[in-house]
């Protein structure tokens, strides 16, 4: 009941703290908050009032269309010349990468039109972020709401869990599709938080952890860990050693306590997790798709339905691809385990659970070397950006390091807001360069 109630109300609060946050903060366009605005209280929300439609869905969806429209309309008026950049030559670089992953492939055809237009909107919503962002203080006041929205985020997931007395084995996501995606946006502001001079510090940053810890996200909770390391790193001349191997301590001790909490309501033992960690044989059968398909993959978004094929490791443990096997011979999209005695009732597609190896096994040598040269211009950004200005080198580093490291645990590459993440470096030294 009680989450019900928050996730009807939680919203409609949100909305109303952009306008009030705008009262004497107006830098950036109502548009562009109105964006992010929808990634942190819309996209995943389908609390509909009785409606016969998914209100902040479609409203999530609407203020993306309004955006491409304001990016079409911002082209208009400064000529096509602003898109003369490295951050849509790199977009436009792995559009094209999937645009090669067409040719000589079987293709289960609507998801690869699924995931193409999909990133081909995000494509259009990153360039009208980078050329409406400007100025870094419109990067400041930016990143300031997005703290105060996971703050916001973060009261809610506590008071939830003090109405459904659900501290532990009980993991909260409030409208969220699954709780590790929920840690992911909490981790946004709690990476911003630690390396930004602000009133009430610790307080925000126990808050936003607590709300990270009742997600029982381990992916999340190892990249708030590697993170710390980094605060570390950068103030360790006025971080005793004794401070640091006692912080260090907390965070391992957390982890394990996370791990046993995790163990304890699934009813596992250590030895079922690796056991049938599928990850692992995702990352063998990825392996076997990229041998069989240098140079373009298997096409984009193909590895769901694509992935039985290349499963030819008799040692696998995993169940579901073992299964998979036995049934390569049907169509996958409307196979359940539940045809097999004693198997539980689940879809048999399977996801990457890992952006490097979805770009790795559906683009083939082409997505490496993507992959290359962004992390070659990467590697020049974050060094002119140390120049330039430490905090924001930390800040881009400590959202750099969470999202990539979530990546490779989960599948978060078709999020407008990791693109964006990705290119933050380039976003500010750009800015830089307007000033001198």
């Amino acid at each position: 009941m009680m989450a019900s109630i928050v996730n009807g109300v939680l919203p409609l609060i949100m909305t109303a703290y952009l306008f009030y946050f705008r009262r004497d903060r107006g830098l950036n366009s109502l548009l562009l908050m109105a964006l992010f605005l929808s990634y942190f209280a819309y996209a995943t929300n389908y609390q509909n009032y009785g409606l016969d439609f998914d209100l902040y869905r479609n409203l999530h969806k609407f203020i993306g269309v309004l955006a491409v429209i304001g990016l079409a309309h911002h082209l208009y008026k400064n000529n096509l010349t602003s898109l003369k950049n490295s951050v849509c030559y790199l977009l436009l670089m792995f559009l094209l990468a999937i645009g090669a992953s067409y040719f000589g492939n079987d293709l289960h055809m609507s998801h690869y039109l699924h995931y193409g237009r999909n990133f081909l909107f995000i494509f259009l919503l990153v360039l009208f972020i980078y050329l409406k962002l400007d100025t870094n203080k419109k990067v400041d006041e930016l990143l300031q709401f997005i703290v105060e929205l996971v703050l916001i985020l973060s009261v809610f997931t506590i008071i939830q869990a003090i109405s459904n007395m659900s501290f532990f084995g009980v993991r909260t996501q409030l409208f969220y599709s699954n709780p590790n995606y929920f840690a992911l946006t909490l981790m946004l502001g709690f990476s911003v938080i630690l390396f930004v001079k602000t009133e009430f510090k610790v307080m925000k940053l126990g808050l936003v952890a607590f709300a990270i810890f009742l997600t029982y996200s381990d992916a999340v909770f190892f990249c708030i860990a590697i993170i710390l390391l980094l605060y570390a790193f950068k103030n360790r001349g006025s971080i005793s050693t004794e401070k640091f191997f006692v912080a260090l301590l907390v965070i391992i001790v957390a982890s394990g306590f996370l791990f046993h909490q995790r163990l304890a309501v699934h009813h596992l033992r250590i030895a079922d997790i690796f056991h049938n960690e599928v990850r692992i044989d995702l990352i063998k059968v990825a392996i076997n798709v990229y041998s069989d398909n240098l140079v373009n993959g298997i096409g984009y978004g193909q590895f769901r339905t694509q992935y039985y094929k290349y499963v030819d490791d008799a040692e696998l443990k995993n169940v579901e691809l073992n299964i998979a096997v036995m049934s390569n011979d049907v169509n996958l999209t409307d196979l359940h385990i539940k045809n097999y005695p004693g198997m539980p009732t689940r879809n048999m597609e399977k996801m990457t659970h890992n952006d490097l190896i979805k770009i790795i096994a559906e683009l083939g040598s082409i997505g490496v070397v993507f992959l290359l040269f962004y992390f070659y211009k990467l590697y020049f950004e974050l060094r002119e950006l140390f120049s330039n200005n430490q905090e924001y080198f930390y800040i881009s580093l400590s959202l750099l390091i969470g999202s990539l490291t979530f990546s490779l645990l989960h599948n978060n590459i078709t999020s407008f807001v990791f693109w964006f993440i990705l290119f933050i470096p380039f976003i500010i030294n750009r800015n830089y360069e307007k000033i001198t």
